[in-house]
């Protein structure tokens, strides 16, 4: 008699869980999420008496706005509908007349008056020293066409007094011996200027 009635009431909670969580996952009548034509939908317009012009699109709000809400898949969506689904952007190097992004290239070297600095350089002109012993930052750099240096670098804003300048090449090609055929790949010239920043760990 005791096990029964355990068993019963255990019965019962987990009756009344289930039906709480089926009420939980059932969209609010009138709410987008039960339909895209209702108020806040993507296919609602309120020139519209009910929401959608025609029952072709209510009946495509229904279908809508259970994919947005991620219970039906793109490809269990109905044909018949499927010029409501929103449009699959394509990836960025597939639009027509983009060029495709370019990789970006690391080239490092150890200076040979500074055999404690590694000076890496990326082909978007972007580049940090770093202490050989331990691989700590020591200063970020940009390569620039022109001076003055920009007084902002990561976010960051510099005093122009701390912002150190030299050319590609007295510094990258002599002291750390980077060779021309480098410098093409970086596509770096010898007259472009390195703004060197102090490194400010956050």
């Amino acid at each position: 008699m005791h096990k029964s009635l355990i068993g019963f009431i255990l019965l019962l909670v987990l009756c009344t869980g289930v039906g709480t969580l089926a009420a939980q996952e059932e969209p609010q009548t009138g709410s987008p999420e039960e339909n895209a034509c209702n108020p806040g939908g993507v296919l609602y317009r309120e020139e519209n008496q009910d929401g959608c012009p025609t029952e072709w699109h209510w009946k495509a709000g229904w279908f809508l706005a259970e994919y947005l809400s991620g219970d039906l898949p793109r490809e269990d969506f109905p044909d018949e509908f499927s010029s409501a689904l929103p449009s699959i952007p394509e990836p960025p190097a597939l639009i027509e007349g983009q060029p495709t992004p370019e990789p970006v290239i690391t080239i490092c070297h150890i200076g040979s008056s500074y055999d404690t600095i590694r000076l890496c350089i990326n082909s978007d002109h972007i580049g940090a020293a770093y202490q050989v012993s331990d691989g700590v930052k020591m200063a970020d750099m940009l390569l620039v066409e022109t001076l003055p240096c920009p007084t902002e670098f990561d976010g960051v804003s510099f005093n122009p007094g701390m912002v150190m300048t030299n050319t590609v090449e007295l510094s990258v090609v002599a002291l750390y011996h980077f060779t021309p055929e480098e410098l093409i790949s970086l596509k770096l010239t010898p007259a472009m200027h390195i703004c060197e920043y102090p490194w400010m760990p956050s």
